[in-house]
């Protein structure tokens, strides 16, 4: 009879320490069922997130190369405009040289109005590497 009661209670014992511990896995099964959502809610915000950026970020690049072309347009038809000026400059001075050497028997001004254009066409040969 004794030893019967003394396995009863262990059984008792042993049947509280199972629920306690189911009671526990449940409880442990539920938080891991919460971080698991959290974690997929999270992951589907990142990834929302990262589409929100390539999209920003595609935008912006297509901006900048818009911006870019127009820059480089405009660059390449002021380069333009610079060498054709300097280039009607030098071909005005080269015309003037001329006038006076033919009208004019004085050596200064022909030699001066020469280092003009020499200068001019050097500034012209300046402007058109910067073209390039």
């Amino acid at each position: 009879d004794l030893v019967g009661r003394q396995l009863a209670e262990r059984d008792r014992e042993h049947a509280d320490r199972v629920k306690s511990l189911e009671i526990m896995m449940k409880e442990k099964e539920k938080q891991l069922l919460n971080a698991s959502n959290i974690l997929r809610q999270q992951l589907s915000d990142a990834k929302r997130e990262i589409q929100m950026l390539e999209r920003k970020q595609s935008s912006q690049q297509q901006l900048l190369a818009r911006k870019t072309s127009e820059a480089h347009t405009f660059l390449a038809a002021a380069s333009r405009k610079s060498s054709e000026d300097v280039a009607a400059a030098v071909a005005n001075a080269a015309a003037a040289q001329s006038k006076l050497a033919t009208s004019n028997g004085s050596s200064d001004s022909p030699e001066s109005l020469e280092q003009e254009v020499e200068s001019l066409r050097i500034v012209l040969e300046m402007r058109s590497v910067e073209v390039d």
